[in-house]
């Protein structure tokens, strides 16, 4: 897609789709920010949005999620030479906004949040600031960490890879004692490193080759039983070589996976890839088809097929999340419909539930996230745009 930079917003919506079945989080972190007045209230409607970015917001962002275990939900997303953050409780309302730095000459447009030390939360990013200290004055992939509010930054001392900003698509796990593995996808190579858990490196960068030309949109998961981390990421490069691939990289190195029938249709976002919660195997959401997407297919990684997921045809961006019953959400977007998808695999992850549906908030959606909070409960990030203005926007409810 063509990348759009204009004033922007991020939105949330609120809506009555929501399956019966609900799991009351913890109490809320409404108390602890401010809300801005100028944003607005969650809607009360099963279409409507609230917006929660401020300025200009461009159409390549991806915002990254991370819930805490007061149900806040903290999204992270870049600004020009800015990060921003958002929180949004657990009732679906804007709780606060603010800053996570600010005067670097460029950043990553897909910051990631993942858990840190001491109930705290990280986001790591790639980015330059030219006249900053060592090492943040070299293209770079960095981190800075916060409470669980998630209002105040401290940026960590050091780089976690000396990675190009221009990154394509930035992979981070939180691993045992929440030192983090991460992950970068540039050109013909794919560099990761596990750290310390501040932004000492364990070890020298590791390489994943792609051959001869683009790795794209790299993505971190781990098996939640046996713990092996996997590596996936899209090549590109020609019919051959086009697809969604996955490779394991702890605790010893696997082979390199194609996943089967994934289409030369760039994911155009990070990979779909997730482990599931206290329940075995990691799985990866990709199209299948060229040019267009034929559908959906999910795939437990390792295994000879993948399963077709019901009424996704001309989907677009695809998102997964791990929901607590050890099921997963596979979300996409179709372009065709202007509308956003949702469906709850069984335990298994054999069989799938009902394909709920909703209409997306403006004409075109760039960037798709998706974050379950309970069994029956999903929340989704996208970023969305029309005439001339691009939103990120939150849902609540599926």
């Amino acid at each position: 897609m063509t990348s759009v930079t204009t004033r922007a917003a991020v939105a949330v919506t609120c809506a009555a789709l929501a399956l019966p079945t609900l799991t009351s989080a913890a109490s809320s972190a409404a108390s602890e920010a401010r809300v801005d007045p100028t944003v607005q209230s969650a809607g009360k409607g099963p279409s409507s949005w609230t917006k929660i970015s401020k300025g200009d917001v461009s159409s390549t962002n991806e915002p990254g999620l991370y819930r805490t275990g007061d149900g806040v939900l903290h999204v992270a997303y870049t600004q020009g030479s800015r990060m921003r953050w958002s929180n949004v409780s657990k009732h679906g309302r804007l709780v606060g906004h603010g800053t996570v730095l600010s005067g670097w000459d460029s950043l990553s447009s897909q910051p990631t949040l993942i858990a840190a030390r001491n109930n705290r939360i990280r986001v790591v990013f790639g980015g330059i600031n030219v006249s900053g200290p060592a090492p943040y004055n070299d293209n770079g992939l960095f981190t800075s960490t916060t409470g669980r509010a998630g209002r105040s930054w401290s940026l960590a001392r050091g780089a976690l890879l000396a990675a190009s900003v221009a990154t394509y698509g930035i992979g981070a796990l939180a691993l045992s004692g929440r030192a983090p593995i991460v992950a970068v996808a540039f050109n013909e190579r794919i560099l990761w490193r596990q750290t310390d858990g501040s932004a000492t490196p364990i070890g020298p960068d590791n390489r994943v080759s792609n051959g001869d030309c683009c790795a794209y949109h790299s993505a971190l998961a781990r098996d939640a039983i046996t713990g092996r981390v996997f590596l996936g990421w899209y090549s590109g490069g020609g019919a051959n070589r086009s697809g969604v691939f996955v490779k394991r990289l702890r605790p010893t190195a696997g082979p390199r996976m194609k996943a089967p029938d994934s289409s030369r249709l760039d994911t155009d976002q990070t990979v779909a890839l997730t482990g599931r919660r206290d329940t075995p195997g990691v799985y990866a959401a990709y199209c299948t088809g060229y040019p267009n997407c034929r559908h959906v297919k999910l795939w437990r990684v390792g295994a000879n097929r993948a399963i077709t997921v019901p009424r996704s045809k001309n989907a677009d961006t695809i998102a997964l999340a791990a929901a607590p019953s050890g099921g997963l959400w596979v979300t996409w977007e179709n372009d065709v419909t202007n509308r956003v998808y949702a469906t709850l695999t069984n335990r298994k992850a054999t069989r799938f539930g009902a394909v709920r549906v909703v209409k997306s908030a403006q004409r075109d959606t760039y960037r798709l996230a998706a974050y379950s909070g309970a069994v029956r409960h999903l929340d989704l990030v996208i970023n969305t745009g029309a005439n001339g203005k691009v939103t990120i926007a939150f849902r609540r409810g599926f």
